[in-house]
């Protein structure tokens, strides 16, 4: 078994040579030292507390680097924005109108996802509905629990996809013109959040790559967690030709009934409505489940929605006005 200094000599070595093309490289300190990728916070960089020994970095099963959940501010790294760094589960609450309960069940699916970090789950239904808010929330929770997790919207996909110039996108390690590299990445991300997934073109290049991403990652459903949020179902996407797009294959994966959740047993007055359709019969006994692939039907709720201001006194007029 490799010590700890062969394991961050060889990441360091690796990254030196562009072994991984898509990671950051290290550079030289006055001393002729190492400097780690920036992005690598040590917190305690010692061999006793830190199984990457402070490099930040660790060679995962596929020989992919992958980045180390102590050493490292997965948060900042997540590409949430510093108010969505902050999001949780419960933020999710229930509304007035949700005479169904289906805030309940979208916050009981993203606990179970969490305490339970298996293959896909797939939110689809009206704008404004929580949905972004959800990947967003579960994508903090799995940074805060060490686990590394991206959400990327479906234009920032297409770019990460797309042979382009020498650009990056926003918070996450972009290998300029080289599609390939950038798939590879995504493929071996632990916990991956694609949003927007209705706003592609699906042209015929995107069916493939993106199908590719989806494909693998459902191969690998024990090992990665993916999100997926979409406002039309599938069957009512439409093409750059405006034809509907096949992806009857994918709709396959992400109705997969391996990822439905079953609620409690011995719970069930606690139930909400939107599950009661959900049942089947178990050894006898019958079980209610919350579908991973969930169509959320509540109308936007972004215009209830307000900014909080802490109080604050300002002089207006030769008076004091709270706002």
């Amino acid at each position: 078994m490799k010590s700890l200094d062969e394991i961050n000599r060889e990441i360091l070595q690796r990254l030196e040579t562009g072994t991984y093309r898509n990671a950051p490289k290290p550079s030289i300190i006055g001393n002729g030292k190492k400097k780690l990728p920036q992005g690598s916070t040590q917190t305690n960089p010692t061999k006793e507390t830190c199984s990457c020994g402070g490099a930040g970095w660790l060679i995962g099963n596929d020989g992919e680097l992958v980045r180390c959940g102590k050493c490292t501010n997965l948060l900042k790294v997540s590409r949430l924005t510093e108010e969505e760094q902050t999001a949780r589960i419960d933020d999710i609450t229930t509304r007035m109108d949700d005479k169904y309960g289906e805030g309940l069940a979208l916050r009981f699916l993203a606990k179970e996802m969490l305490r339970d970090p298996f293959g896909f789950l797939t939110i689809w239904g009206t704008p404004g509905n929580a949905k972004s808010l959800l990947l967003g929330a579960l994508v903090a929770e799995f940074c805060r629990s060490g686990r590394q997790a991206v959400y990327v919207n479906a234009d920032d996909l297409v770019a990460l996809l797309s042979p382009g110039e020498d650009t990056e996108v926003d918070g996450f390690r972009y290998v300029p013109g080289n599609p390939d590299a950038n798939l590879n990445r995504l493929k071996s991300t632990p916990v991956l959040a694609l949003d927007e997934m209705d706003k592609l073109k699906w042209s015929d290049w995107q069916v493939q790559k993106i199908g590719a991403l989806i494909e693998y990652r459902h191969r690998q459903s024990e090992k990665l967690v993916t999100l997926f949020a979409m406002n039309k179902h599938p069957d009512r996407w439409r093409s750059a030709g405006d034809k509907a797009p096949d992806v009857s294959h994918l709709t396959d994966r992400w109705m997969d009934g391996r990822f439905n959740r079953y609620w409690p047993e011995g719970q069930e007055r606690f139930l909400p409505a939107c599950l009661d359709q959900f049942k089947e019969n178990v050894g006898g006994v019958t079980r209610y489940f919350a579908p991973g692939f969930f169509h959320a039907t509540l109308p936007s709720m972004r215009s209830a929605q307000r900014r909080y201001v802490p109080l604050a006194q300002s002089p207006v007029n030769g008076k004091e006005m709270v706002r």
